[in-house]
């Protein structure tokens, strides 16, 4: 079984290339589903990024991929998606050294780095926030790497991949109470006409959140700085079995 997720989002989608081991929310994710509906305990992972994830998937190259994807209507005329497995917000990111920006008026002239491609962040960004000159990178580690080297004033995107790159970047901080748009809701994806494992999916999604499930003890473990600063993550971000049911495996044509 191969499964797609992203490899330079420490906390969601990370491969640590001195180990060759792959650890995020999204890899235990699908780790777990892999366990529950196709009884395979130890996937291959293949790279993929915000560009390629959709490409990857439609090429047949993997059964499905766990990568932060939004799910929205668009989304859901292409692939069936199960979830949401985590509700995440757009937030801002900054060098602790940067005391001047705590709110969206705060990013009027600022320098933003945001990510384009196959990402939403760049168009949300722009929707939702005026005046601040935000530029499209490829990658969510080149965004980080040049907000460090003072090139950006702040980085924007999802929260769960900004608190996820805190814990081994002691100098940045995710601006608290500081979001941008509507609720961010990441989903599964499968193939157009694999209705019936998006729907095992969706059943099991349900199952990891309910009472006794690992959803908690996965989101402390791989994003425990989004734990702390959201001490309500359980009413927050984990969704609601409802949630899921609703969202899930829409037939759209």
């Amino acid at each position: 079984m191969i499964i797609g997720v992203k490899v330079d989002q420490e906390g969601t989608g990370y491969l640590d290339v001195a180990t060759y081991g792959y650890s995020g929310l999204d890899v235990d994710m699908s780790r777990e589903l892999a366990t529950r509906i196709f009884q395979v305990n130890d996937p291959f992972f293949l790279p993929v990024s915000s560009d390629t994830r959709e490409s990857t998937l439609e090429q047949g190259a993997v059964a499905f991929f766990a990568a932060t994807y939004t799910m929205n209507h668009e989304r859901s005329l292409r692939f069936k998606l199960a979830g949401p497995y985590l509700v995440t917000r757009q937030g801002v990111m900054v060098r602790k050294d940067q005391k001047s920006i705590s709110s969206l008026r705060d990013l009027a002239g600022k320098n933003v780095c945001v990510v384009g491609g196959g990402s939403l962040s760049e168009k949300l960004f722009e929707k939702n926030v005026s005046g601040a000159h935000a530029t499209a990178l490829t990658s969510y580690s080149e965004c980080l790497r040049k907000l460090k080297d003072r090139k950006y004033d702040a980085f924007s995107t999802d929260q769960a991949i900004l608190y996820g790159y805190a814990p081994k970047n002691s100098e940045l901080t995710v601006v608290p109470d500081l979001v941008i748009g509507p609720e961010i809701m990441y989903g599964i994806a499968f193939r157009k006409d694999d209705q019936a494992r998006c729907e095992k999916a969706r059943d099991e999604l349900v199952k990891i959140v309910g009472a006794g499930g690992p959803w908690a003890s996965m989101f402390r473990d791989n994003l425990p700085d989004y734990a702390s600063a959201h001490p309500d993550y359980l009413t927050q971000v984990k969704p609601t079995a409802s949630q899921i049911k609703v969202n899930s495996c829409i037939e759209l044509n």
